[in-house]
């Protein structure tokens, strides 16, 4: 049976890519992919292998400049993708993974602009520019953005978890006295809201 002219066509060239990658063939891979990309650009299917490719560079190749090209590709190439926050919010980690701390911020910063109404986004960019300020050593200005969650987010899990991660942060650091400061505090905080929670329910 030749699938070359059908609608399966691109599902059996995955497929294909999917044993290589089970003999650690990246290269044949890659060029399954590719075979994708080109002969059925327009698909889900398309989109699909140019992420994988694009995990396959960073994951197995160490490849981070790679993966980053392949990402911003398919921004450019599928602006109405159905996933497009998810690839958006992949090539900001890929920046920071790559220390361009910079491209990171502005790529979380930019996201919070343009999806003001979806907290998801807007909590997992806070906590990626959290991560570039760890990056880049400025101690007081994560405390302060992990502090924003909890009062701009207060009902997210994001918020419970940060008083715990203010903690981790500086016992990872080696600040011994922030660090029981922050663990005080937060024991403090979290007896506080276990109380709320038991006499609301009395």
């Amino acid at each position: 049976l030749d699938y070359a002219d059908t609608e399966v066509a691109s599902m059996v060239q995955n497929y294909l890519a999917q044993a290589y990658l089970q003999q650690e063939d990246w290269d044949e891979a890659i060029k399954a992919w590719d075979e994708i990309i080109i002969k059925h650009p327009n698909t889900p299917q398309a989109i699909r292998s140019l992420i994988t490719k694009a995990e396959l560079r960073a994951r197995e190749l160490d490849d981070l400049e790679g993966a980053i090209k392949i990402y911003q590709d398919c921004i450019r190439k599928y602006p109405k993708a159905e996933f497009l926050k998810e690839i958006k919010l992949r090539l900001a980690g890929l920046y920071l993974e790559s220390s361009q701390v910079y491209k990171a911020k502005d790529t979380y910063s930019l996201l919070m602009k343009n999806y003001p109404n979806d907290e998801e986004i807007i909590l997992r960019s806070r906590l990626g520019i959290i991560n570039c300020f760890k990056k880049q050593g400025l101690k007081d200005e994560v405390v302060k953005h992990y502090r924003d969650i909890q009062k701009i987010h207060p009902e997210t899990t994001a918020a419970l978890s940060t008083p715990y991660l203010i903690y981790r942060y500086y016992k990872k650091i080696g600040d011994p006295q922030n660090t029981k400061l922050a663990l005080n505090k937060a024991i403090s905080e979290y007896e506080k809201k276990f109380s709320v929670k038991k006499k609301s329910k009395e």
